[in-house]
């Protein structure tokens, strides 16, 4: 506890910290909490950036009361929960719970920021609720700011509870939804895929995630996504179980997702998804797939693209024989196994790529095994395709060690129509290799 009383049982630092901390604890409501995070807040300026799961904070200089110099804040963040909403409103962020040790109030504001999924043209009807005390009700708090910062809504805080931004009323076109693809059970010439309805949130997409990758073990990949907004009242898929190259679809589950269901994920924690078996006939040599997958029912988005995962075309290599004898392979000169290896620079990348399509990039992303809450972050960033493509490739070449071009061109291989482009790539980047040259044992 960062605030030390120095008087006893009945002194009114006493008495004040424990009203405090009953205050904190009364209005806590009850939810499933999906993530944890404690901030250690100084009189330090600090920024609190938790994109993943929606949430930022800033808390400016000199902001605590005197006597203090620290204290702790937990913050739990919650989509589900029997939430007693004003007049059959919906919540369109996640719901934000702060616990702290006890304190006065703050000497200046804190800002909170949470990311909402209403659409640019329903800000007007956006409000920031925080929980009542000993329920899961929620009232209406003024100062909410919609308008500043693009997709978050901000409310300047001198306590702390548990918040959420509430739409009211609500239609089909003023929530934006995200359609997402992931590929599980990926093994030579078959994979299943499933496609997933939510709103687009960062914190239901890793909640998705998560749920998939404790599923199916870790054995998942994911596939192209793209935000939209309903149409009618339901989307569903079509698919056709002739692909051309060998490939067939099958459809697992229905393949309808309900826009009342999506809503209501927060309240009942079921996932709205379609799944669907794909395999290939042709186990000899199988060839790429690139089936469009039709969405109907969405506006902004039509169909997204399922392509064959890598793992899926390569035959499993048989167990090695022992040779005989053993030849070592040695280059010719060290210059030539250095060169594949060589780091591509941000700015040739940037050159080269230029004429990408944003969709283009983030499928080149996904074969670069860019986190997808990276790519719905720099959307959120940027409308410019150029500093979009720039942010993404930047996070690649930083995340990843063994970065090269010929790690681009094997993932440009999986970007349909980009032929001409990869034979340039090669012929610049990737030379003839001199090559190897047998020695003695």
């Amino acid at each position: 506890m960062a605030y030390v009383s120095r008087g006893g049982s009945g002194s009114r630092e006493w008495r004040l910290q424990m009203r405090e901390k009953k205050v904190v604890e009364d209005i806590q409501p009850t939810f499933d909490v999906i993530a944890e995070k404690t901030v250690i807040v100084t009189n330090e300026e600090q920024h609190v950036i938790w994109e993943g799961y929606g949430l930022r904070l800033y808390i400016p200089p000199d902001s605590l009361p005197e006597g203090c110099s620290q204290f702790k804040l937990s913050v739990k963040v919650g989509l589900s929960g029997e939430f007693q909403l004003p007049e059959n409103g919906v919540l369109v962020s996640a719901v934000y719970s702060f616990s702290h040790d006890p304190i006065e109030d703050l000497h200046q504001p804190i800002t909170l920021e949470m990311e909402h999924c209403a659409a640019a043209s329903a800000l007007s009807n956006l409000s920031v609720v925080r929980a009542k005390k000993n329920s899961n009700g929620f009232n209406y708090v003024p100062g909410g700011d919609f308008s500043s910062v693009k997709g978050y809504a901000v409310i300047k805080l001198h306590s702390f509870c548990c918040f959420s931004t509430l739409m009211l009323p609500h239609s089909s076109n003023e929530i934006e939804y995200s359609a997402n693809i992931y590929y599980t059970e990926m093994l030579y010439c078959h994979f299943n895929f499933e496609f997933f309805i939510i709103q687009n949130l960062s914190a239901l997409a890793m909640r998705v995630k998560d749920q998939i990758s404790n599923r199916v073990k870790g054995n998942y990949k994911r596939g192209p996504f793209s935000n939209f907004k309903f149409q009618e009242d339901e989307v569903s898929l079509e698919i056709q179980e002739s692909c051309g190259n060998g490939w067939n679809m099958m459809e697992l589950t229905p393949l309808e997702v309900f826009k009342r269901d999506v809503d209501r994920y927060g309240a009942h924690m079921e996932l709205c998804t379609c799944q669907v078996k794909v395999w290939c006939e042709n186990e000899e040599v199988p060839k790429e797939l690139f089936q469009k997958v039709i969405i109907k029912g969405a506006k902004q988005c039509n169909f997204l693209t399922v392509t064959s995962p890598t793992q899926c075309l390569t035959k499993p290599a048989l167990p090695p024989s022992t040779p005989s004898s053993k030849i070592r392979l040695r280059p010719r000169s060290v210059d030539s196994t250095v060169f594949f290896n060589v780091k591509p620079k941000l700015a040739d990348l940037s050159n080269e790529l230029g004429d990408l399509t944003w969709n283009d990039i983030q499928s080149l992303a996904v074969q670069l095994e860019i986190d997808f809450n990276e790519l719905l972050k720099i959307e959120g960033q940027t409308d410019q395709p150029t500093n979009r493509m720039h942010r993404a490739l930047n996070i690649w070449l930083e995340k990843d060690p063994n970065a090269s071009w010929e790690k681009v061109i094997n993932a440009l291989d999986r970007v349909k129509g980009k032929d001409v482009l990869i034979q340039t790539l090669k012929e610049k980047y990737l030379p003839q290799s001199p090559g190897l040259q047998a020695g003695d044992q």
